[in-house]
């Protein structure tokens, strides 16, 4: 194409596309007022202003769609589709499903590491499918927050024993 994607991204804008169709063909009505709309706006707009003020525009762009554009297009489709608790909850257990599959080939790797005495605490640590481990960090730390407060404060015992499960691959 005219500019680099990711598979990602494909999903994400296939995902808003269907929504935008859905949405004309059942000619629902959108929810602009939410707690998240003005804090959405500026840091769209303080994005906008650190692209301008990028060493490099197009690789400031690319960052800005990546990690600022897309993600709220993302939460806004989801605020718009996840009216009940339980598509909330279907939405969060495809999320824990996502960070069991990307977290039990890095633990594994980590372990295979350390039985075989060659995992170096000072060299990067061994990663799966991400480049650095902190890109698994920052895609598990909300997933087990989530998964802690679901596992405390849920009454529902499926709910309690499914985020359990997570928390117990994800966390070590």
């Amino acid at each position: 194409g005219f500019y680099p994607t990711t598979l990602l991204e494909h999903a994400i804008a296939i995902t808003a596309v269907a929504f935008v169709v859905e949405t004309w063909r059942s000619r629902g009505r959108l929810t602009w007022r939410t707690p998240f709309t003005i804090p959405a706006l500026l840091f769209i707009l303080a994005g906008a202003i650190s692209v301008l003020a990028a060493p490099s525009r197009a690789a400031g762009l690319g960052l800005y769609r990546a990690y600022i554009i897309e993600p709220v297009l993302f939460a806004f489709v989801l605020l718009q589709c996840v009216t009940t608790a339980r598509r909330a909850l279907l939405v969060l257990a495809g999320f824990g499903v996502a960070g069991i599959a990307v977290g039990l080939p890095n633990a594994v790797v980590v372990l295979e590491a350390l039985g075989s005495h060659t995992y170096n605490v000072l060299q990067t640590p061994p990663v799966v499918i991400y480049i650095t481990a902190n890109a698994l960090a920052l895609f598990l730390g909300p997933l087990i927050a989530v998964a802690a407060a679901l596992l405390l404060h849920r009454s529902d015992r499926y709910v309690r024993i499914a985020s359990a499960v997570f928390l117990f691959v994800a966390v070590p």
